[in-house]
């Protein structure tokens, strides 16, 4: 048996839901704390024990319709991982809620060793399916696991499903986000431990492939009314996943793959395809996903034949140019190992900051500063009435200000300089002579360097693709308000401009390195800024493409609007809908954390 395997998309959104809510819930009634190891228990106690060995019974008990999940998608996953038997027992589950910013971690351990060590009874082999309801990392307490004398973080998206053999030997972190951490853990063995007096649960599972079509047949075939809740569909547990995201720039939107996938590609109403986007447009899903497979069997070839950086640029080329479910961040690792990328080694002192030449003056009324503010006084006085804020003294604790500055490019040659990455080129992304290319991160860094104007890493899931570098961020605590995590990307470029636009998303932009001219106005005012059709390609972009030459829009003169100067450690709060223009006044690295989109949208 293998000691583990990572399952990407095994569960579907309305297994995910009902987890998600039965998590919640039980949270509620008895929060997970350091006494309890923040476990939490689907069923504590019950009439009698026949929900112990029988499945309809547990239902019952458990009263939850999410035991679907339990009885079809994972006890497959679960088989298929023990070679394949007929029949798998379920004898345990719960949840792991880890609090936001709690230090509960669990120590380097194998289950064999401790779960089942007292137990008498005949030894069986088993199988653990860890199931993240939210996307983890090292930041919020991924599982981490060693596989030849290497420790590998597992990241995982929500409805991944990680894969233990009872004797991989694993750990993971504590959860220093700002929202709690939750899983479900679910255990599936060869036979019933304990046989009549379950250890605690023994319900057998029928895996095989008659079941498999009887419960296929069972279902309603398509066009016969709504599916029943809770089963995970097909072409879910096969990891499929719709890719749809809006476009736009510095704070905006962009077509991207859904669940944080690194295809940022597809046609989106605020901007024009870009050229990736273009080529991609007419290939079928089902070719893309064809590519990253390809992608990542020759990664492992050339990896094997000992071209460890002519594999990671192939595997690359797979997370950029496919969808959302093909992730071989692991693959990556150990190529990385290979390659020595050494992360913590000594980092030389960033280059002095050369004085900033003929930048834009501010010209307009200042943007309401907060120093530090509580989240409740954040959501008083910019959050709930929707008003521009510069917030600042928030960043002093990032890595990437401190102790792995990111204005020492060599550090980030050292971290990411051989990855491959897209760069816009042009005046902006409205220009005719806008277009994109491929290159390394190093090779990009060079140019900026070089004074290079108008290429632009804008917009890339850097942090997804890198997730080193996500260690030297952290999540502002704002983004707590509204709902779900933020999605995070990366803005690099020497002195670049973003056309004035505006996006339906809580934004915060956070400035690292160098320093940004950004101007903002009241959706109120929008009729002066003459917005785009609604069916344009670029439809929450204004029709003004240059803020300079505008005489052709005689009302926009006359549009009232506050502005602000960015400098490393700055956060700038952007509203929903406030239109913005953006402009690098020189080398410049920016964070944007975007969240709850405005009128119940899909989040970025």
């Amino acid at each position: 048996m293998r000691p583990f395997a990572v399952v990407r998309g095994a569960l579907g959104a309305e297994a995910l839901a009902d987890l998600r809510r039965e998590a919640d819930a039980l949270a509620a009634k008895t929060p997970p704390t350091v006494a309890n190891g923040c476990v939490l228990e689907p069923v504590v106690a019950a009439a009698g024990d026949e929900w112990r060995a029988d499945r309809a019974a547990y239902a019952a008990a458990r009263r939850e319709t999410c035991v679907s999940a339990l009885f079809d998608a994972l006890p497959r996953l679960a088989a298929a991982h023990l070679g394949a038997p007929d029949r798998v027992f379920l004898f345990n589950d719960h949840f792991v809620v880890k609090p936001a910013r709690s230090d509960v971690a669990f120590r380097w351990h194998r289950d064999v060793d401790e779960q089942l060590a007292s137990f008498a009874g005949p030894r069986r082999r088993y199988v653990s399916c860890w199931c993240p309801l939210d996307d983890v990392d090292e930041a919020n307490g991924c599982l981490v696991v060693r596989f030849r004398g290497e420790e590998l973080p597992l990241r995982c998206a929500a409805g991944d499903v990680v894969l233990l053999s009872d004797d991989c030997e694993h750990a993971s972190g504590a959860n220093g986000s700002a929202f709690p951490r939750r899983a479900l853990y679910a255990q599936y063995s060869d036979g019933a431990v304990g046989g009549d007096r379950p250890l605690r649960l023994a319900i057998p599972v029928d895996v095989s492939r008659r079941a498999a079509e009887e419960a296929a047949a069972a279902r309603p075939a398509a066009g016969a009314g709504p599916r029943r809740r809770g089963r995970v569909r097909a072409d879910r547990a096969r990891g499929r996943r719709r890719v749809a995201r809006r476009g736009g720039r510095d704070g905006g939107t962009r077509a991207r793959a859904r669940r944080r996938g690194l295809g940022r590609r597809g046609t989106s109403p605020g901007r024009a395809p870009t050229a990736t986007g273009r080529a991609l447009a007419p290939v079928p899903v089902a070719w893309r996903r064809c590519y990253a497979v390809a992608a990542f069997y020759a990664g492992w070839s050339r990896g094997e034949q000992g071209e460890a950086g002519n594999a990671v640029a192939c595997l690359d080329l797979g997370l950029m140019l496919s969808d959302a479910f093909h992730r071989p961040l692991a693959l990556v690792d150990l190529l990385e190992a290979r390659l020595g990328v050494d992360a913590d080694a000594p980092i030389a002192p960033p280059r002095p900051r050369p004085p900033v030449v003929d930048a834009r003056p501010r010209t307009g009324a200042d943007v309401p500063a907060f120093e530090r503010p509580s989240v409740a006084a954040f959501e008083r006085a910019c959050y709930a009435p929707r008003r521009p804020a510069l917030l600042t003294n928030c960043m002093a604790h990032w890595p990437a200000l401190t102790t792995r500055p990111w204005a020492s490019f060599d550090y980030l040659r050292r971290v990411a300089g051989h990855r491959t990455v897209p760069v816009e080129r042009g005046a902006h992304y409205l220009a005719d002579d806008f277009a994109e290319s491929l290159c390394t991160l190093g090779d990009f860094l060079g140019e900026v360097e070089l004074g290079e104007d108008g290429a632009y890493l804008a917009q890339h899931a850097l942090f997804d693709q890198v997730p080193r570098l996500a260690r030297d961020v952290a999540t502002p605590d704002y983004c707590c308000l509204g709902g779900g995590p933020p999605t995070m990307n990366a803005w690099l470029g020497g002195r670049t401009k973003s056309p004035l636009h505006h996006d339906r998303y809580h934004n915060l932009l956070a400035q690292v390195v160098g320093s940004k001219y950004v101007r903002l106005y009241d959706p109120e005012h929008s009729a002066a800024l003459y917005p785009r059709d609604a069916a344009d390609v670029h439809a929450v972009s204004s029709r003004i493409e240059d803020i300079d030459d505008a005489a052709d829009f005689p009302a926009f003169a006359g549009a009232p609007y506050v502005d602000v100067v960015l400098e490393p450690g700055d956060l700038l709060y952007i509203p929903p809908h406030f239109w913005h223009y953006v402009e690098s006044r020189e080398p410049s690295f920016s964070v944007s954390f975007w969240w709850a989109p405005d009128r119940g949208g899909e989040a970025p």
